[in-house]
């Protein structure tokens, strides 16, 4: 058997075995994305040796706000990259706005 590698192979789906058609190499197959030669001793219980599903990690903001300008209420978003979004129509269309303006000088000020 060979060693199994430092680090398994991510990928974006759950791995399956596959052999070959000549029946010579056995492969896990990351849903199309990689074929990995592994092992013939390789089953579903030691996959994760050489390959494994990568961990959903949601994209989140890390603070959000709430910006009441004239009358109206916006939705100020800061993510972990330090950009700041807004759900106005002139975020959106510019991709700036006097609400991301007012939270973006207030974040730079705590900084």
């Amino acid at each position: 058997m060979t060693t199994p590698p430092k680090y398994p192979v991510e990928s974006n789906h759950h791995p399956v075995l596959f052999r070959s058609a000549d029946g010579k190499q056995l492969y896990a197959v990351g849903g199309g994305e990689f074929w990995l030669p592994v092992p013939d001793d390789t089953t579903m219980d030691n996959i994760h040796l050489y390959m494994r599903k990568k961990e959903y990690v949601p994209n989140l903001p890390i603070k959000r706000y709430e910006v009441k300008m004239q009358g109206k209420a916006y939705k100020v978003e800061v993510w972990k990259d330090k950009s700041i979004t807004c759900e106005c129509t002139g975020f959106r269309y510019r991709k700036a706005c006097k609400h991301s303006a007012a939270i973006e000088k207030m974040v730079n000020k705590s900084e």
